[in-house]
């Protein structure tokens, strides 16, 4: 599959034409045939996948996009579970410590009190953190 940007721009002309709305609504139901495709029998009805999403809520929505990117990242690398693998890792407190063995990029999200940090280290090492927002 052929990923440079001409192909890739000829691949969405076919969603040009939809609005801006729907758009949205069918990265949801590419997003949830992915899921579904590695877990077959994930809940993906709209009630549990905003549980789901709930702790993310109260970050500004600039930074959705950048946990949506990290959370694609983590499915094209074969990641998706966090704790050891890169991409998204839902803490409780500061992550310091935290294995990134797969890739030298995180993300780490504490619920508890919204604090975002990025992993600026390298790959095999739990050192590296930053805060990004808290």
């Amino acid at each position: 599959m052929a990923s440079d940007a001409q192909t890739l721009m000829d691949e969405v002309a076919c969603f040009a034409c939809l609005p801006p709305g729907q758009v949205e609504l069918a990265k949801l139901g590419l997003l949830k045939q992915i899921l579904l495709a590695s877990s077959p029998m994930a809940d993906t009805s709209a009630q549990a996948l905003l549980e789901a999403a709930k702790c993310y809520a109260c970050l500004p929505p600039g930074y959705w996009q950048l946990i949506e990117l990290a959370l694609l990242q983590q499915i094209v690398t074969g990641g998706g579970t966090g704790g050891g693998s890169g991409g998204v890792l839902q803490t409780t407190g500061n992550p310091e410590g935290v294995l990134v063995s797969a890739t030298a990029n995180a993300i780490a999200y504490d619920c508890a009190t919204n604090k975002v940090w990025v992993f600026c280290g390298t790959a095999g090492t739990n050192t590296g953190w930053q805060a990004l927002i808290g």
